[in-house]
Parts: C-alpha cells; structure tokens; sequence
C-alpha cells in the first residue's frame, strides 16, 4: 500500500517581512521552511485551528477534580489571608509613631499601608501566577502565611 507523501514546503518569500519574523537562519536545512505556528489544514489560522479544541467531554470530566481541589483552596487560603488582613489592621491601630519628626510620621504611615495591603497582594499574585498549579499554589499561599503573620497581634494575645 503506498502511502501518500507531503507535498515539498514552499520556499519562503525573502521580501516578505511577516514570514521572515518567524524563521531563523537554517531553518531550510532542517525542513523547517514554513512557520512553526502554522495551522495544518493550510491557511487556517491557529485560532480557528483551536476553537473546537475545549469541545472535548473527556478533558472537561478529567479537569473536574482539579478545578474542586483549586477552588476549595482558595477559598480556604482566601479565608486565612482575609483573617491576617485583619489582623494588620489591627495591629496598626496598637502601634503608634515613635517619632515627632515629619519625615519618619511619613515612613510610618507609608510601612503601616503595606502592611494592611500585603496579604492581598500575595494572594492575588499567588492566584494569578499559579494558574493551573494547585501544588505551586499551596506551597506559596503556605509560604505567604508565615511570611506575613501579624506579629505585634500575636505578642499582645500571648502577653
């Protein structure tokens, strides 16, 4: 049984500034004349290429468990970071500047904002760089906790 063969891949057109931005020099050596991105079924774009690609039933089944899993540490960790949130604020309002000086009032204040606004930071940056990963995402939301636990809270609640 013969088995049809590709067709040759057209040599790229040298004045054609689109294509020559996806080619590297040698990439005819290599049988690599087309772009890489290239959709298959000819000139297709990549995107129509993959707008069927979400269809599949399986893939939708066999994310399910993981999609849960994410979603109920969030919502644990969203939890625990709401609570050292609080306690930030709570601990601002126990401190009060050490110094009359103008420009420490101003780092005071300005170190007593960051820390209210550090726990929502990292959880939004721990949500937005660790899609898909709920592994990375319970490491570093773990991290995050004991990174900014409310000391001056704790110390009053134990002396």
């Amino acid at each position: 049984m013969a088995r049809p063969t590709d067709p040759a891949p057209e040599a790229p057109d040298p004045d054609d500034a689109d294509d020559a931005a996806l080619r590297w020099a040698g990439d005819e050596e290599q049988g690599r004349a087309r772009p890489r991105l290239a959709a298959s079924g000819g000139d297709e774009s990549v995107l129509s290429s993959l707008e069927g690609a979400g269809d599949d039933e399986d893939d939708d089944e066999q994310r399910a468990p993981r999609d849960v899993a994410g979603a109920t540490a969030a919502i644990l960790f969203g939890i625990a970071y709401l609570a050292l949130t609080v306690g930030w604020i709570y601990s601002v309002q126990l401190m009060s500047a050490p110094s009359t000086n103008v420009v420490a009032e101003v780092v005071w204040q300005f170190g007593e904002f960051t820390a209210m606004v550090a726990a929502p930071l990292w959880f939004a940056a721990v949500m937005a760089l660790t899609r898909g990963r709920v592994g990375r995402r319970v490491i570093w939301f773990a991290i995050g906790l004991a990174v900014l636990v409310p000391w001056p809270v704790i110390l009053e609640l134990i002396g």
